[in-house]
């Protein structure tokens, strides 16, 4: 039994997800609008073609993945408000937060290529670090879950 505390921060947590999801999709509806305005207040111009069409192609790939981990994390809070979280459903949920990390990870560290900045680098290294890190978590889950399912079985 959760108490009362958690279950108040885990809907609030729910409902911001659904928040970030909308303002998510919104911002990747606008994207190429936005990130013009952003270059051209920022620095007052745009940059070459080749490093505005690679910053663009991250941003749409973090978008599109962070929105799907969005969408995860989402029904994992919901299994919690449910009292519920140690399932075989919220460990593949997780595994797939971790799978969606990865893409992130990989594309900066190979943006790295037209977008030289450390900015780029770290964004790479803390997602594909994060990928592994939330991996290891999925295995956590997954045996937590078969712990609860064979003692459920015990009478």
């Amino acid at each position: 039994m959760q108490s009362k505390s958690v279950q108040t921060l885990s809907r609030v947590m729910e409902g911001l997800c659904i928040f970030c999801i909308g303002l998510g999709a919104a911002v990747i509806l606008f994207l190429p609008w936005l990130l013009k305005e952003y270059l051209l207040f920022s620095y007052g111009r745009l940059l070459p073609g080749r490093q505005y069409g690679c910053m663009l192609a991250l941003l749409y790939l973090s978008g599109a993945c962070a929105l799907i981990i969005l969408c995860h994390g989402r029904k994992i809070l919901h299994d919690i408000v449910g009292g519920n979280p140690f399932t075989f459903s919220t460990a593949r949920r997780v595994r797939a937060i971790s799978f969606w990390c990865a893409p992130i990870g990989l594309g900066y560290l190979l943006g790295t290529l037209l977008l030289p900045s450390v900015f780029v680098v770290l964004v790479g290294l803390a997602f594909t670090f994060a990928a592994i890190l939330v991996l290891i978590l999925s295995e956590l889950f997954l045996q937590a879950a078969q712990y609860k399912q064979e003692n459920d079985l015990t009478i």
